[in-house]
């Protein structure tokens, strides 16, 4: 199974199952928690089976330099006066690496270079058999066995094709954007202040998310966004690539931003929650095909 639609199916069935117990949603939506890593907690250590996510999904998570968190405001359902799903579109936080000074034993080329190695999409590097048997047997002492053994198939999928690393065109487009940014980022401060204006800043734990950069790559790149999905930027001053004794694991992740879809109360004369909810995961699912963590 594609390694993105993997993790697509294990998400729709964690917002089911978060619809239907207030006990995991309040898990699923804590603030600031990486779903990646919850998902994946979630579907391989739980042996009693208590949620739908854990009895059908088993998920893995392959890639090293991304987070999904929830960070923007939750969306409500209003089939009627908005056809649908509301509310802020997701984003993805882009972080640029602190700006070459004068003492690094690179160059600035050979520094961006570095910066396409560890990010070759947004979602950073694959893990290798290796990393992710390791990850597996460090996390899963006890289960690791079984772990192996009864998700053999899916195992061998990801170690032996990796078949998320088959990226879009749309992906290789940001990507060629993303290092224009950033080797124009750090040579002209005008534009610097366009991307990571004064007063912006991310806060994952209050959602605030600076404001849509989509129209400053359009203005300097000719790049139109393909997606319904905010694209946003933060600089780190110790993102620091010429820092030769760092391993690419230590610098920061970049983040999808998403809004947490509330659960459906819209009730009718002739139908009820049962018969609601189901339409309404089908249109969020529908919705979430336009953003990049859901293509193929």
């Amino acid at each position: 199974m594609n390694s993105l639609i993997n993790f697509r199916s294990t998400f729709v069935a964690a917002i089911a199952d978060s619809w239907g117990n207030e006990k995991f949603r309040e898990e699923f939506v804590e603030s600031g928690k990486d779903l990646l890593g919850f998902l994946q907690y979630k579907t391989i250590e739980n042996e009693e089976k208590e949620h739908s996510v854990v009895d059908n999904c088993v998920f893995i998570n392959p890639w090293k330099s991304v987070e999904i968190v929830f960070s923007y405001p939750d969306l409500v359902w209003k089939p009627v006066e908005e056809n649908g799903w509301t509310g802020d579109n997701s984003g993805v936080l882009i972080t640029i690496p602190k700006i070459p000074t004068g003492d690094s034993k690179l160059s600035n080329a050979e520094l961006l270079a570095k910066y396409f190695n560890i990010f070759p999409t947004f979602y950073g590097g694959l893990k290798t058999e290796k990393e992710i048997l390791n990850e597996l047997k460090e996390d899963f002492p006890e289960r690791f066995d079984n772990i192996v053994t009864t998700s053999f198939d899916m195992l061998s999928t990801y170690i032996t094709g990796h078949s998320a690393a088959q990226v879009s065109d749309h992906l290789e487009d940001f990507t060629a954007v993303i290092l224009q940014t950033i080797a124009k980022y750090w040579n002209n401060e005008q534009f610097r202040k366009e991307i990571t204006p004064d007063g912006e800043e991310f806060d994952v734990l209050t959602k605030i998310v600076p404001k849509d950069k989509s129209p400053i790559l359009s203005k300097h790149f000719e790049y139109k966004n393909p997606w319904n999905m905010n694209v946003v930027f933060q600089y780190d001053e110790n993102f620091d690539l010429s820092d030769g004794k760092k391993s690419s694991e230590t610098y920061p992740k970049n983040k999808i931003l998403l809004s947490y879809p509330q659960v459906p109360d819209v009730i009718t004369k002739n139908s009820s929650h049962k018969e609601i909810e189901p339409i309404a995961l089908a249109d969020y699912n529908k919705e979430g095909a336009a953003l990049p963590f859901s293509c193929c």
